[in-house]
């Protein structure tokens, strides 16, 4: 009679994949930040608190390590896009204008590991941005339609404007006075009170 036992040992196994895969991810982006593209997969593999060898079954190469922090980056702006939708209209386009200025503070030190590695980073981040693109323009259009957002902007124009904040507060830092105007500057801009009479 087969054992009933083992889709659940196989279940558990895959299980524990998926958290040493989200833990491997969440300690490289950290390190990211902490040392830039000299980290090594072993020091990731140490504070993760798994093997090396584990490591390389996820990510058989560095590069692919940091192109997967990158794109799951973007999945996380998108999913978080679209929790934000359930905020009432006049306040979600802005809430992910700040939760993308706060996501992203790191992005350059990512790019930079990656074309030191020979890698295009912007292919890497047109790949995962389409749907990043349409949460977007779910916000968009939504806020449009209630009167919140002016409708001569286009939503490339309103991306354009949320790569500018990003690159205000990489240079400034994220919690400075100067990215809190920048934000506050453009946010004004797009409402409706903003547009040419």
């Amino acid at each position: 009679m087969p054992s009933k036992k083992r889709p659940a040992a196989k279940r558990r196994l895959r299980a524990d994949a998926a958290r040493n895969r989200a833990k491997i991810l969440a300690v490289a982006e950290a390190l990211l930040a902490e040392q830039g593209p000299s980290l090594s997969t072993e020091e990731v593999a140490r504070r993760a608190e798994v093997g090396v060898g584990t490591v390389f079954r996820h990510f058989p190469t560095k590069e692919n390590l940091l192109v997967t922090v990158i794109q799951s980056r973007l999945e996380r702006l998108t999913a978080q896009a679209d929790a934000i939708a359930e905020l009432p209209e006049d306040s979600a386009l802005f809430a992910f204008f700040a939760a993308v200025i706060e996501h992203t503070a790191s992005t350059p030190v990512v790019l930079h590991a990656l074309t030191a590695a020979g890698i295009d980073s912007a292919d890497v981040q047109r790949a995962a941005m389409s749907e990043f693109m349409a949460a977007l323009e779910r916000l968009v259009r939504r806020a449009q339609d209630a009167a919140v957002v002016r409708k001569d902007i286009t939503v490339a124009e309103v991306f354009d404007l949320l790569v500018a904040l990003v690159h205000v507060a990489e240079l400034r830092g994220r919690g400075s006075r100067s990215a809190q105007i920048a934000l506050r500057v453009v946010l004004d801009g797009l409402g409706v009170r903003g547009a040419s009479s």
